[in-house]
């Protein structure tokens, strides 16, 4: 068993690793590589909101179907999101000159992306479920790392090279992703059925509170979206370059890797909701600093706000639904909190913020920022509190 967990742990850490240096270039460059093929900040902000939408499509029915039917394993739905992306990302090489045909491929592309990542977290919290020793604090750190180089490399390169390259590292980068998800040990494997799944309906009638705490967790994700996609804007508004993005952007996520390990931790001490209450109150300090900055340093501190806000509600969200939930409902439960965070928040947070860039400038974006965070930490106080009080 030790072997095994060992297999399964390295082959997990490889695969968050190299998801996120993929998200990087799809996620964090969409708006300088839309830009540069001609569209506004608010046809970049409905690409990403149809994305979003995409993707709430993308993980709903794949995800019930695959609680459902202990046949269709979560690698074989990760296979193919990777070989739907790898055909999207053909597509926009290949002929790019369209507006109205980028748009629509870019949108399935970042839909099949956020719907990848969903999958993933469902894996590995199958595989912990079971048994093995994946820890997917450590597990999910590997992503930080790797996302940090390639949001480093990708700011370097573009201002010295331009974009040309960004579609084909990226495919080279989902291939490698896909020999990866084919390695992976099948987690349908790793246990019994049990019992049979919830419906969607039956499912919140067992958790009443879990929509009141998707909102909440749909707010803080709306912030921060709005400030990782449209943080160009930010950056350049006190004099920045696509260098200097990538430079943040890259030790941002740096940031996140002791505090993601410190979670791990952490979580042996404190309860899962506890962690959840402490990085909502550190997702209303990002937007605060990012507005008030005047210089890039100011920038930079706003931006390692991810340390103890995102790094460590990413990790804490994702035990936090795995507990509260049956273990038949998992992949519901994490397909569910991808809806609510990467799905709906990036439709709301895309498509008002290209808008309101475009029409009240940055600052009124990250004012809009500040009322989603302050109002996600809000209801998450309330509805742990009330959980852990078992009311």
């Amino acid at each position: 068993m030790k072997n095994k967990s060992t297999y399964v742990f390295l082959t997990s850490a490889s695969l968050m690793g190299l998801y996120w240096f993929g998200n990087a270039f799809i996620l964090t460059y969409a708006s300088i590589f839309l830009l540069d093929k001609g569209l506004s900040n608010t046809q970049i902000g409905l690409v990403l909101s149809v994305g979003g939408v995409l993707s709430i499509l993308f993980q709903g029915i794949p995800s019930a179907l695959a609680d459902r039917f202990r046949s269709i394993s979560l690698k074989l739905v990760m296979s193919l999101f990777l070989l739907v992306e790898l055909v999207l990302c053909a597509g926009i090489q290949a002929y790019s000159g369209n507006k109205l045909l980028l748009m629509a491929e870019y949108a399935l592309l970042e839909g099949a992306d956020w719907a990848f990542l969903a999958f993933l977290n469902a894996a590995s919290m199958e595989y912990e479920n079971h048994g093995y020793a994946v820890n997917f604090s450590v597990v999910r750190s590997f992503g930080s790392v790797l996302y940090g180089v390639s949001t480093l490399m990708l700011g370097l390169l573009s201002s010295r090279f331009g974009l040309g390259f960004l579609i084909p590292c990226l495919i080279l980068v989902r291939v490698i992703t896909l020999v990866n998800v084919l390695l992976m040990k099948n987690t349908r494997k790793a246990g019994t059925a049990g019992k049979q799944p919830s419906g969607y309906l039956a499912f919140f009638r067992e958790n009443p509170k879990l929509p009141f705490l998707l909102f909440g967790f749909f707010c803080l994700w709306m912030s921060g979206t709005s400030t990782n996609n449209y943080l160009i804007h930010i950056i350049r508004k006190v004099g920045g370059s696509n260098a200097v993005m990538g430079f943040i952007s890259s030790t941002s996520a740096w940031m996140e890797v002791p505090f993601m390990l410190l979670c791990g931790f952490l979580l042996t001490k404190y309860s899962c909701a506890s962690l959840l209450r402490i990085s909502s109150f550190f997702y209303i300090l990002k937007p605060s600093i990012l507005l008030l900055a005047s210089s890039i340093p100011m920038v930079a501190l706003g931006q390692y706000m991810q340390g103890p806000s995102y790094a460590i509600f990413t990790i804490a969200s994702v035990y936090y639904m795995n507990h509260m939930v049956d273990i038949k409902d998992n992949a519901k439960a994490q397909a569910l909190l991808g809806i609510c965070t990467k799905g709906l928040s990036g439709i709301v947070a895309n498509l008002v913020s290209g808008i309101m860039l475009d029409r009240f400038g940055i600052n009124g974006m990250l004012g809009f920022c500040m009322a989603c965070t302050i109002c996600g930490f809000c209801v998450i106080q309330v509805i742990t509190l009330q959980k852990e009080k078992g009311r």
